[in-house]
């Protein structure tokens, strides 16, 4: 993997206002920008941040929170205190993912040009000048996740691993065509993601190993997972009118929800999270299974619900405001 620098325009934005430009003179980088419709996550959705664009992907690490749109990649504090423009969309920008005070993100020159590789861009997320890593990763990418040491990526090619601090790809699967809807997971050990070529929810090591189907998902439209996540003992994901858990030992997965549309998820240590785009409704519900209570009431389809210690977020149904609510 080669690392060379990558200089991308930074601006600051208004926290919960529309995109603006960089005032003349102003450093790039941060900003404190009015919090208008900001709270403390109160029961009633707040808006943390409205683009002028559409917003594709979101992502959470400690106090702030990562938003991938046509307008660019923006870095925002929870509190609404500060946002700042990371980087500008150039051909196509993938998912983002945060840890450790970096952000990383994938480019493509084309999206559908398979000949051409992967770049994974990394800044801090207070903002800087960032870096580009050119990745051996070929194919249209579907998901992002990381750890401590790596970042785990699935596309339309296979499934890798790429080092946080640099050096060799390691290939853990190979020979996807069409994978992976809904993204990828990471939890107890291993990666989980969908070849959709085989119809089936698959794991493998996180350090190299055999890959497994958990659950043969199959073909159907109704069945195709929409969203995926995973803790130490389960993985769970969401389709078009649902939510289910599996063991990650394999068996049968057990139906925790009906949704009236596509259904997001997401974990902490005690519910499963639910963001129902057919209805709006966001709730939560044990991992076990059991009565769901609804938290707040989103726009029909919103979409790319996360989680952290005390709030959910979302991008509403007109794709350009990220909403949240206290848990």
């Amino acid at each position: 993997m080669r690392l060379s620098p990558l200089l991308i325009p930074m601006a600051v934005v208004a926290c919960g206002g529309q995109v603006a430009a960089s005032p003349p003179g102003n450093d790039a980088g941060s900003s404190e920008g009015a919090n208008a419709g900001c709270d403390s996550g109160a029961a009633t959705p707040a808006v943390v941040f409205q683009g002028s664009r559409f917003l594709d992907y979101l992502d959470a690490h400690g106090d702030r929170l990562v938003v991938v749109g046509d307008d660019g990649v923006f870095s925002i504090t929870k509190d609404c205190g500060q946002v700042v423009m990371l980087g500008q969309e150039v051909g196509y920008t993938g998912p983002a993912w945060s840890s450790l005070g970096d952000v990383f993100w994938a480019t493509y020159p084309d999206p559908l040009a398979s000949s051409l590789p992967m770049q994974l861009v990394k800044v801090t997320a207070a903002g800087g000048a960032a870096q580009s890593f050119e990745t051996p990763v070929y194919g249209q990418l579907a998901g992002i996740s990381g750890d401590a040491e790596n970042l785990y990526t699935a596309t339309s090619g296979g499934v890798f691993a790429i080092p946080l601090a640099g050096g060799a790809v390691t290939t853990l699967a190979s020979g996807l065509h069409g994978a992976a809807g809904g993204g990828v997971a990471v939890g107890g050990g291993r990666l989980f993601y969908v070849d959709e070529s085989l119809g089936a929810l698959r794991a493998v090591p996180i350090h190299g190993g055999p890959v497994t189907t958990v659950y043969a998902i199959g073909f159907n439209l109704d069945s195709q997972v929409n969203s995926l996540a995973a803790d130490a003992t389960a993985v769970y994901w969401g389709t078009s009118n649902g939510v289910l858990r599996m063991s990650q030992d394999g068996g049968t997965p057990t139906t925790l929800l009906t949704t009236s549309g596509a259904a997001w998820v997401a974990l902490d240590d005690t519910f499963v999270y639910v963001l129902d785009s057919g209805s709006g409704a966001v709730g939560r519900l044990p991992k076990a299974g059991g009565a769901q209570q609804v938290l707040a009431q989103a726009s029909a389809g919103a979409s790319g619900l996360i989680s952290d210690t005390t709030n959910l977020y979302w991008i509403d149904g007109h794709g350009r405001t990220v909403m949240k609510v206290s848990k």
